[in-house]
């Protein structure tokens, strides 16, 4: 509907151990929907617009919020997603998303190696793609027909050795995908031409 969200990082470090937003004269967003992310990363809408999905990487999750048209205000999060350390590896965590033609959500897993396709009503994962690095950042569909599944990585946290196991991270990564992305909204309007 062309309304813009977003999440920030904190600034001021005297707000980095409140448990309760600043008062007027501090940190001021324009409107705060939820107070107690950690990093917040990954904002997609469903593709009726009446959802917003915010990965919250620290916590390992990625939530989905009712998206009411007018007010642009998100509210009634609840838990889509956690991250399984067991299964995807310690320290894992969900970083960047986008939302695919189906309405489902993919997923870059940092320090986890992989994308993951997650089920937006389910949560249920049922794809998998393996990168060969351990670090995947930020994902896009793009392409002549959108089904081309770009990853970026980065070398950011990696030990010399890991570097020396894995020498191509930092690379952007390229994959065909069964099922294509959508194309970019402009802020404020539909669909690019």
């Amino acid at each position: 509907d062309g309304q813009a969200s977003a999440g920030c990082y904190r600034t001021d470090p005297s707000v980095l151990t409140a448990s309760e937003p600043p008062a007027a004269g501090g940190y001021q967003p324009t409107r705060l929907f939820e107070w107690g992310v950690k990093v917040g990363n990954g904002l997609s809408f469903t593709l009726d617009g009446r959802a917003m999905h915010v990965t919250d990487s620290p916590t390992r999750t990625l939530w989905q919020y009712e998206y009411p048209s007018g007010d642009g205000l998100p509210r009634n999060g609840r838990k889509l997603f956690e991250v399984d350390p067991a299964v995807l590896g310690e320290g894992s965590f969900v970083d960047g998303t986008i939302v695919d033609s189906e309405g489902h959500l993919w997923c870059s897993i940092f320090k986890g190696g992989r994308i993951l396709r997650v089920n937006a009503s389910t949560g249920a994962i049922d794809t998998v793609v393996d990168v060969p690095v351990a670090n995947p950042t930020c994902i896009c569909l793009g392409g002549k027909d959108l089904d081309t599944l770009f990853i970026t990585t980065t070398r950011r946290v990696l030990t010399d050795e890991e570097l020396q196991q894995m020498p191509t991270s930092g690379s952007i990564f390229t994959v065909k995908v069964p099922v294509p992305g959508l194309p970019e909204c402009i802020f404020g309007g539909g669909p690019q031409a």
